[in-house]
């Protein structure tokens, strides 16, 4: 007879585990892939070590009794426990960004169908993207295929259309999905975007073309914007293909972009923006909204305004979406010194017939990331401190009401025109990304991809915890283990961006608390003064900022937190951020010594050097140090830089960087680098050959993570193994 055992083994970190096998029976074993094996009965135990990489694994033996046997495994590992194969395991990196992630969904104008997009990466890395055609009705799959006849759905009819090259010409498609059915109704246009028009007779399509050659070996900049790829070199023109006549016109050309906003329903109008580079004032471009009769190629400009960014038709009006600034600040609500936040966006309703602009959120705190208009309804998408929720703006009222959706964070949603069912993918602060729909006021779960990993997390308890600072009320929520004990000490792990956007509550992101809670540490986040979301005002205080009073905010948010909670060690303390939370890491290290290591990812080190070379360093500067410059505000750039203060940084700081960032320049990092080695700081700096700012490699993740989880147990835990085996020692630093 043959006998199986089974067991689960979940290894916390990557080690090496030594396996003994005690049988008297021939068996084979099999420790997730290593195999041992003995085919006969003399010999009692064989030993093997297996190398696993931090997660959970499945061991089976199989033993082969002629006689009355016993079997007995031991295994030494000292990150490695052993448990039955319902055992939940902790949020594991490879496991986060394995698998099968959500990306966006799409609903048919009548509701009768949706489409989703979604792309499935396997465990070496590999990703392929597919997308899936459903009946809302019945939720049953119609199509699944690649993104190469993925389309967009027609603006009336419950159909898709789409755009491939055929025999050298470009064709365009329309998918029944009633049968199945591809048409060609459009043959050699132009490549593009496609927008159609509401009476689906023509429809727009937005053409790149190269306005100037390629740069050569020896080049001259056109603009601060030239230094990135030769695509900045393309200009944007509008084209428009009638279906009836199968015929093509070209409805601009220029030397500026020009974009699409939206069309009218009744087919006769566009409305368009033309981009301005104008460096001598900020914010350094401005975009012109104009109104294109089709039929008889007038032209009508309603505004031009650097701080205007999408428009939409709403009804006979148009709502724009802005930042407070634009009208000449009809929507601001800000301190008297204060100056409005650009990132921190507003609805405004413009009357084409007498040019008022009326804000329509003034007293809205969130900030509008997108929205749509049907003519009787606005629906957007907002950061919502520290969530993303979907609001509802009816023509009667104007007054936002927020939709009560199963998710702390929508990423994508979509309704069909009378905006009465949405569907909608996000997150939770515990749970991944899901597919959902909200009809009558209720959400149905559609699909929810990880749903079979997830029930073998063993995830800890999320808390909201906030504090009084001045008059100001500063939120935030702490992690906790899932095996969280109140009689221990646990190692606190402080996360913050501090620059304009919050720390929402997505569960698989770039810095997941439960990686780190999964380690034995307790995560706090905390969203200081600066960021949208909280209202106006809140907002402003980014502005001419970096790092004023958020430091503050943080360093006494962090005591605060460390004195209430009696299960923190406050001697083991880590903070960590990236880009402007990698330049609110040095800063703080400048600014108080409470922390016991820090991490800091392609952070700005000199707010100079930054706003000179980052490709949008002085572009982002028109939000964050407005009308400040290094030649009329040299304290600013310098003061508040932590280069200049790197004599005052006490702590052991990880520095990390991808080397062919163009956001923030690896030199960032270099600089305050080779500031601290002089200095005789304890300082280390890991550069990430290839990456940008953000580290998109699968394999480069994995060992960034890595270097961050071994920097922290090195210095809050107390064990440098893991960082002496990614970077050893070597006979030149001794």
């Amino acid at each position: 007879k043959v006998y199986t055992l089974a067991f689960a083994l979940n290894c916390t970190r990557d080690e090496v585990v030594d396996f003994k096998i005690i049988c008297d029976c021939a068996f084979k074993a099999d420790f997730d892939g290593k195999r041992q094996e003995k085919s006969n009965e003399n010999q009692d135990t064989i030993s093997c070590n297996c190398v696993y990489k931090a997660g959970m694994y499945e061991a089976v033996v199989d033993v082969f009794v002629s006689k009355p046997c016993k079997l007995k495994i031991e295994f030494e590992g000292k990150y490695a426990e052993a448990g039955d194969l319902t055992m939940k395991k902790p949020l594991y990196l490879r496991d986060m960004l394995t698998g099968i992630s959500l990306y966006d969904v799409d609903v048919s104008a009548g509701g009768k169908y949706y489409t989703y997009r979604y792309y499935e990466t396997d465990s070496d890395g590999d990703t392929q993207w597919r997308w899936r055609l459903l009946e809302s009705s019945s939720d049953r799959l119609i199509y699944e295929g690649s993104l190469s006849d993925y389309g967009q759905w027609l603006p009336e009819s419950d159909m898709l259309y789409y755009a491939k090259e055929v025999d050298g010409k470009r064709c365009v498609f329309v998918l029944n999905p009633e049968d199945m059915s591809r048409n060609v109704i459009a043959e050699g246009v132009p490549k593009g975007s496609i927008r159609f028009m509401d009476n689906e007779q023509a429809f727009v399509i937005s053409v790149a073309e190269q306005f100037e050659g390629e740069k050569g070996e020896v080049s001259r900049l056109l603009s601060p914007e030239d230094r990135s790829d030769n695509s900045w070199r393309d200009r944007t023109d509008l084209w428009l293909y009638n279906l009836g006549t199968k015929s093509l016109n070209r409805l601009t050309f220029g030397h500026h972009n020009v974009y699409l906003q939206d069309a009218s329903q009744d087919g006769k109008r566009l409305l368009i923006s033309v981009y301005h580079d104008n460096f001598t004032e900020r914010p350094f471009g401005y975009s012109s909204f104009m109104e294109l009769d089709i039929e008889n190629m007038t032209l009508d400009t309603l505004v031009s305004d650097g701080f205007v960014n999408s428009a939409r038709y709403f009804g006979e009006n148009i709502v724009f979406m802005c930042s407070a600034e634009a009208f000449g600040g009809v929507a601001a609500k800000v301190g008297r010194n204060q100056t409005p936040n650009i990132y921190h966006n507003t609805l405004i309703l413009f009357d084409k017939k007498t040019g008022e602009a009326k804000p329509l959120l003034k007293d809205f705190n969130p900030s509008v990331n997108s929205f749509d208009c049907n003519g009787q309804k606005i629906l957007m998408q907002c950061t919502d401190k520290d969530s993303v929720n979907l609001y509802i703006m009816s023509v009667d009222s104007m007054q936002p009401e927020k939709i009560d959706l199963d998710c702390d964070v929508v990423s994508s949603y979509s309704s069909g025109k009378d905006m009465d069912r949405i569907y909608y993918m996000g997150q939770n602060y515990n749970k991944p990304s899901r597919l959902l729909v909200y009809d009558k006021r209720e959400s149905r779960e559609l699909y929810f991809p990880k749903q079979k990993e997830y029930e073998r997390l063993a995830l800890g308890k999320m808390e909201t915890w906030n504090f009084e600072y001045g008059k100001t009320t500063i939120e935030g929520r702490y992690y906790l283990p899932y095996d969280f004990d109140s009689t221990r000490k646990y190692p606190l792990i402080v996360y913050y961006y501090g620059g304009t956007t919050p720390t929402d509550r997505t569960f698989e992101m770039r810095y997941s608390p439960y990686l780190y809670t999964a380690l034995g540490y307790v995560v706090y986040v905390l969203n200081p003064s600066g960021t949208i979301g909280y209202g106006q005002e809140f907002a402003a205080r980014h502005v001419n900022a970096w790092g004023k009073k958020t430091a503050e905010e943080i360093i006494e948010g962090v005591k605060l937190f460390c004195k209430t909670h009696c299960f923190i060690d406050s001697d083991k303390v880590g903070c960590m951020g990236a880009s402007y939370g990698g330049f609110m890491t040095q800063y703080l290290l400048t600014r108080s010594d409470i922390f016991a290591a820090g991490v800091s990812h392609a952070g700005i080190s000199n707010i100079t050097s930054y706003w000179g070379e980052g490709y949008w360093g002085y572009s982002y500067s028109a939000a964050a140090s407005a009308n400040s410059y290094p030649w009329n505000n040299p304290k600013l750039y310098t003061k508040q830089s932590p280069l200049f203060a790197a004599d005052k940084i006490n702590t052991p700081l990880l520095l990390l960087h991808g080397d062919s960032d163009t956001n923030v320049p690896v030199g960032e990092s270099i600089q305050l680098y080779n500031a601290l080695k002089l200095l005789g700081k304890d300082v280390q700096f890991v550069s990430i050959k290839g990456e940008n700012h953000g580290i998109v490699d699968f394999e480069k993740r994995l060992k960034w993570n890595d270097a961050i989880f071994a920097w922290f147990e090195k210095y809050l835990q107390g064990d440098d193994s893991m960082w002496k085996k990614m970077f050893p020692e070597t006979q030149m630093e001794k």
